[in-house]
């Protein structure tokens, strides 16, 4: 069997459970760059979400993975259960040995050449992406930035969930217009609702929606589409996997709401499907997760597992049409420490699932800013955080925000204040 190759990387432990558990293997995935699947836990209640990929990294949101970052027997099983089908999965098993050959992402050309200086341009077909910064910098609005690239650029549509309600269609009009380019803008109207009922000593959040009522008529062009929701709860059902939350002293336990569809019948796959949408963001990926998620450390790990769920059906969307996938983030600043790298909130479900994470910042060139005669209040900072083969804060670029989106910006020499 081609998995005795890998035994010396795996547990003795590990290695047994593994094979005592295949028959909780509920589904499996094998794309081009990753095998995912669901397998029920030993409560029965809920899904783990494992995962490894061709270059031999890997994920689950089991606290064995969580503790010690290793090959967990819910990845294993899965591997296992797919090879006993017949699945082949010596690529897998190549990542893991480091015998992987890198191969190209699909890239999509910005119309911020300093975004593709830094990242090559929009990376679809493999890997997650995130746009991470404080409040009020203009993360949305590089977003929107990006979707009018791909109905400008690259006649394809773009998918916005807007979570905060701060995404304004009229941006997009904006951006457009300078652009010469109509770019039609639609929202998808299918209302999820959350129904909250008490009982002994907790309460159970719980999604009311009907597959069954979502219609969905794309546009004859290419055009941005907008889903509005902004709990946590009402966003899982248009990914194909409800979820149910338990509440109960204090900790908010996410466990499954049954209806778990492929991806590709999903609300969201029939979107990306009938629309040919190359661009899909998450904005913000933060706002449900840290709203629900109260109470502190006790839900940490909870709150994982939830991302998890969330990220996971991202991933299985990128598998199945080779969309880009980008998640804004919200970050986490130690303003006691002015030494300090700021981070993405979300903890390890971030850094394992977003591979490439760039950080806007303002930018404080004010002599910069004086030079050209332009607001030194309008200019941004965007800088690696995370890349494939780049070192975090290596390479910088420098953006202005306009009224008609966020252009690259020349310091000409002038250092930053």
């Amino acid at each position: 069997m081609i998995l005795y190759r890998i035994r010396h990387l795996i547990s003795k432990g590990v290695w047994k459970r593994s094979a005592k558990i295949m028959g909780r293997v509920a589904q499996y995935n094998p794309g081009d760059f990753r095998l995912s699947g669901l397998v029920l836990s030993s409560d029965r209640d809920y899904f783990y979400n494992p995962w490894i990929a061709v270059d031999g990294t890997f994920y689950c949101d089991c606290q064995g993975f969580e503790g010690a970052e290793t090959i967990c027997s819910h990845i294993l099983a899965l591997l296992k259960k797919a090879d006993f089908d017949g699945v082949d999965v010596e690529d897998y098993v190549k990542g893991l040995l480091g015998e992987y050959q890198e191969e190209n992402d699909m890239i999509y050309e910005t119309s911020l050449e300093g975004y593709n200086r830094l990242f090559g341009g929009l990376r679809g077909g493999r890997h997650i992406s995130c746009l991470f910064s404080e409040p009020e910098i203009g993360k949305s609005y590089l977003s929107a930035t990006f979707a009018a690239d791909m109905v400008c650029k690259h006649n394809k549509s773009a998918l916005i969930i807007d979570t905060e309600g701060g995404f304004t269609p009229d941006w997009l009009e904006l951006i457009g217009k300078h652009r010469g380019v109509d770019i039609p803008v639609q929202f998808i109207d299918w209302r999820v609702k959350v129904d909250v009922t008490q009982g002994k000593n907790q309460e159970m959040h719980t999604p009311d929606y009907k597959y069954g009522d979502f219609k969905f008529t794309p546009n004859e062009k290419p055009a941005v589409y907008i889903y509005d929701a902004r709990h946590l709860i009402q966003i899982m059902p248009f990914f194909g996997r409800p979820m149910t939350y338990k509440i109960k002293s204090g900790v908010i336990e996410p466990i499954e709401g049954g209806h778990t569809l492929a991806i590709s019948e999903s609300p969201i796959g029939i979107v990306c499907d009938k629309a040919d949408v190359a661009y899909v963001t998450n904005d913000s990926l933060s706002s449900p997760i840290e709203s629900f998620f109260t109470g502190g450390q006790i839900n940490y790990r909870t709150r994982a597992k939830a991302t998890q769920v969330w990220l996971g059906r991202a991933q299985e969307l990128i598998d199945e049409y080779k969309v880009i996938f980008m998640n804004t983030v919200h970050a986490s600043i130690d303003h006691t420490n002015p030494y300090g790298d700021p981070s993405p909130v979300g903890g390890k479900a971030i850094m394992h699932n977003n591979k490439y994470i760039a950080f806007l910042a303002r930018y404080q060139g004010k002599k910069a800013a004086k030079e050209q005669s332009v607001d030194w209040r309008n200019l941004r900072k965007l800088s690696i955080f995370r890349h494939m083969t780049k070192g975090a804060w290596s390479e910088h670029g420098y953006l202005i925000t306009t009224d008609h989106g966020l252009e690259d910006f020349y310091p000409k020499g002038q250092e930053e204040d």
